[in-house]
This record gives structure tokens, sequence and C-alpha cells, in this order.
């Protein structure tokens, strides 16, 4: 078990990762009804009630809303980022590693951190092969996370590489 799936643990039952409940909780909301949709909110109005919530696309009524931000994704700004976010390019391995579209797929992780290096190695479990891309001539990421990365057979490490666009 990775760091961050240790961190991301949100239940006594081990086998029971964040993904897996995630998903548990969406057959059980559309079950009764609910409507998903996975887009960025843009604009929320709490004035009164029931509250508005926005984007570009739709505008939604709800008597109550669970803002769960998470992390900050970091965006590499690439010309076609935006056309692909949530459709091929994702910010967090541990959210989106597991959904079809990456199974057994080549994919790739852009960073030389310890954050980069643990998603790389945990991508491996549903990627063909991961492709490690640092864009400097080292990692910054801890010796320890350095080897974990390197010693695996499905990790690529490439060096001084830019991503140009997706």
């Amino acid at each position: 078990m990775t760091s961050a799936e240790q961190q991301h643990q949100c239940t006594q039952i081990p086998s029971l990762t964040p993904l897996l409940l995630l998903w548990l909780v969406a057959l059980q909301s559309e079950r009764w009804g609910a409507e998903l949709y996975t887009e960025d909110v843009e604009h929320i109005d709490l004035s009164s009630r029931p509250f508005t919530v926005s984007n570009s696309e739709r505008s939604i009524k709800a008597n109550s809303i669970i803002i769960a931000t998470g992390a900050t994704a970091k965006r590499l700004n690439l010309p076609s980022e935006e056309k692909f976010w949530s459709k091929g390019i994702s910010a967090c391995a541990i959210c989106d590693g597991a959904s079809p579209l990456f199974k057994q797929q080549e994919v790739a992780v852009v960073g030389g951190g310890d954050s980069a290096a643990e998603e790389a190695v945990y991508l491996t479990k549903y990627a063909s092969c991961v492709h490690l891309l640092v864009r400097g001539p080292q990692m910054r990421a801890s010796k320890a996370m350095q080897d974990r990365a390197a010693a695996h057979p499905k990790v690529t490490i490439h060096y001084n590489t830019q991503i140009e666009d997706a």
C-alpha cells in the first residue's frame, strides 16, 4: 500500500479504497434518482434557498451542498489541456487511475517530486506502462521514492523532457 493510499484510507475496511467508496456512493445516488455531472463549478449562490450551483453549461438548484474541494490541481497550461481535462488528462492518479480510460493503457505522469513518483508507481496497478516525465536533469523526490520508481518494471523515467501538448 502506498503512503497516498494510507493517507486516503477512508474506512476501517482495508479493501474499501476511496475510489471504490466513491463509485458505490455514486451508484447508490443514481439508484435513487440523482444526476451526476463531472464538471467544474464556476459559481455558487448561497443567498437564498434553494441554492444555485452553476457553470457555463448548466445551472442546478439544491437544498444542500457539500463542498469538498480537495487539493488544487497543478495544471501545465498546455494548448489542448482544457479540451482533454477529465477526458484523458487528470491531476489525481489515486482518484482517476482505475478509470476504464486508463486501464491497460500507456500513460504519463509529469513531475519529479515525491507525489509524481508515487503516483507513477500507483498507476502501474492499472496501466500497461507508465512514463514518468521529469522536466529537469534529476528528480526532486526523496531517494527512497526515486529508487522505488526506477526499480519498477512498468515505470520508465525520462529526464530533461518538455511537454508541448496533449
